[in-house]
């Protein structure tokens, strides 16, 4: 078994760098004899969703380092998701929730981030963070394909700015998701590996970087639990 992270990402942003990558870098392999279409039809019938996971992370923030313990459920075809973030003693810090489109949060814990926090904003942040790291991971259709060497790119318009996929390493597997608005990078996740479970796959170590926000999230998968 191992761990996801969503409760992870909010328990993070909540508490509330950058960033030595915390994980050994992934291994990548040439793909000139590959077709993009089919790596990207391949990760997509193998990827978990929807999924139920437990997690930890470490989030940093101007030198600040905060560790937490996620449980989420979430389903990727509805946008919806339920998260709960706790301390390592297991006292609850959060819970967020998005069902059809509406977004609710709880605090448990008074923060010292709560003196300046506007929860409003704090939770629209929290659940964008979480549809970063765990939505939208297969590129559309139309969505432009570059091979070069040992990996594929895909890049599709999205919003304001561009979305890159980019598929390599041992399984050909999602390593990298980019956001960028008129050049400048905006956030970025990284997958590092994956775990398989009754032949679907779930990423167990991730590294979240908001570029904006200057803060990072490092999650590692515990345990699924479904």
């Amino acid at each position: 078994m191992k761990k996801l992270a969503a409760g992870g990402v909010l328990a993070g942003f909540l508490l509330s760098g950058c960033a030595s990558v915390p994980f050994e870098p992934v291994k990548f392999t040439p793909v000139e004899a590959l077709a993009p279409e089919t790596v990207r039809r391949n990760f997509n019938s193998r990827l978990a969703d929807p999924f139920e996971v437990t997690e930890s992370v470490v989030f940093k923030y101007h030198r600040r380092t905060v560790t937490a313990i996620g449980y989420t459920r979430a389903d990727g075809a509805s946008g919806s998701f339920a998260s709960a973030g706790f301390t390592p003693l297991g006292l609850k810090i959060f819970e967020i929730t998005n069902t059809g489109g509406v977004t609710e949060a709880s605090f448990s814990v008074p923060l010292e981030a709560e003196k300046t926090m506007n929860r409003e904003t704090t939770t629209k942040a929290m659940a964008e963070d979480f549809r970063r790291v765990y939505f939208d991971r297969i590129p559309a259709g139309d969505a432009g394909a570059i091979k070069k060497r040992d990996r594929i790119y895909f890049r599709q318009p999205a919003g304001s700015g561009i979305l890159e996929f980019v598929f390599g390493g041992p399984d050909q597997a999602l390593v990298e998701k980019n956001y960028s608005e008129n050049g400048r990078a905006q956030w970025r996740v990284r997958y590092f590996s994956y775990t398989e479970k009754n032949g679907r796959i779930y990423p167990d170590r991730i590294f979240y970087q908001n570029l904006m926000g200057k803060y990072e999230l490092t999650l590692r998968l515990k345990e699924i639990t479904a």
